[in-house]
């Protein structure tokens, strides 16, 4: 009966590092959008996680195909589903009062000359590829 627990005990720790590995990315950082939380040649450890995982503050690796490369693009989360519209992108949106279903903000933590949604208004909840949850090592 040991033998058994110690086998299914050893498969089932291989299940959840498989599961784990499965769930995590890493991701390198460029540019200086996201100074000075984080730096160009940053790598960051990514957490695969839907947007109802994601909290105003949390920042996160999404595709934001409104822009021509359809690139992925660090970002902060400034608003969720059913929030306010932040006033630094209402015109992007053009006037809605409350963030959309399935939509969220991103903003840069460094606004001057980035990338986010003052310009392409809402990201997609869908293809956020997930939440960063740790810098793996320092750019620069």
């Amino acid at each position: 009966m040991k033998v058994w627990v110690a086998v299914l005990g050893a498969a089932g720790l291989a299940g959840a590092a498989r599961w784990v590995a499965g769930r995590l990315s890493a991701v390198t950082v460029s540019g200086d959008s996201m100074e000075p939380a984080l730096s160009d040649g940053d790598r960051v450890l990514v957490w695969r996680s839907g947007l109802s995982r994601l909290s105003v503050g949390d920042i996160v690796v999404a595709c934001v195909p409104a822009l021509s490369d359809r690139s992925w693009l660090i970002k902060r989360v400034a608003a969720l589903p059913g929030d306010p519209v932040p006033a630094a992108v209402a015109k992007a949106v053009e006037g809605d009062e409350t963030v959309p279903p399935d939509r969220l903000v991103l903003l840069s933590d460094n606004a001057e000359g980035s990338v986010d949604s003052r310009r392409f208004g809402y990201a997609y909840g869908d293809l956020v590829l997930g939440l960063v949850v740790r810098r793996l090592s320092p750019g620069r």
